[in-house]
């Protein structure tokens, strides 16, 4: 089992005091041969309680041939920066998620993970996460599953930052699957910010996702908007 929605996106470890904000996403899987199209989507609201503790709740949405457009699940993320910002030429941090899925043989799933940041050459920002993703209380045991983030970008202006993502998932933890079953993802990314005024500001990423094994969809396109203030 998989847990990578084709909405996901990557964790970020840098936590921004005082800051509140509405989140949205989406994602469309074109799937291989023989597979289901899905899709899915989520709003969150988010809020920074302490210098380097940032927390969200969202509500999601999936789509598929079966059922539809419906109603998924409530997640509750939260990020903790441990490093202190600017100290280091490196940011780390720690992310957990916990989600209660509409479906109720689904029990509870939980994600945990390490978040890694560092800059190149001044203007080249590098991302790197390893994640563990369990469902507990769930009719089928799945055990500990193994994914990883990695994201690489060029800040070429503020509204304007062109770059590259990959998602990954092993399978088991202790017992990884075949190589052409396991979930591989990349493609090109941008990024941006744009100034809204009176404080305001609204930040996005989309990448285009080409998968590379047969365990992940043909294609995948997600897109993330954020109005901060």
């Amino acid at each position: 089992m998989i847990f990578i929605s084709p909405s996901d996106y990557v964790y970020t470890p840098v936590v921004e005091p005082g800051e509140y904000e509405i989140d949205l996403k989406y994602g469309s899987a074109r799937p291989r041969p023989g597979d289901e199209q899905q899709a899915a989507n989520s709003i969150g609201f988010g809020a920074t309680p302490g210098e380097r503790w940032f927390t969200e709740l969202y509500a999601k949405w999936q789509q598929n041939p079966v059922d539809g457009h419906h109603f998924d699940a409530v997640e509750w993320e939260n990020r903790y920066q441990l490093t202190e910002r600017g100290a280091h030429d490196y940011e780390l941090g720690i992310v957990s998620e916990i989600e209660r899925p509409h479906d109720r043989n689904d029990g509870y799933e939980f994600k945990v993970g390490g978040m890694y940041q560092t800059r190149l050459a001044q203007r080249w920002v590098v991302n790197a996460n390893v994640l563990l993703t369990r469902n507990f209380k769930a009719v089928q045991d799945v055990g500990p599953q193994l994914g990883y983030q990695f994201q690489l970008k060029y800040r070429l202006a503020e509204r304007f930052e062109p770059g590259l993502q990959v998602f990954g998932a092993l399978g088991d933890a202790t017992h990884w699957l075949p190589a052409s079953q396991q979930y591989h993802a990349a493609g090109p990314a941008l990024f941006g910010v744009l100034p809204l005024g009176g404080g305001q500001h609204l930040r996005y990423n989309a990448a285009w996702l080409r998968g590379l094994t047969e365990g992940a969809p043909r294609d995948t396109l997600r897109v993330q908007v954020e109005l901060e203030f």
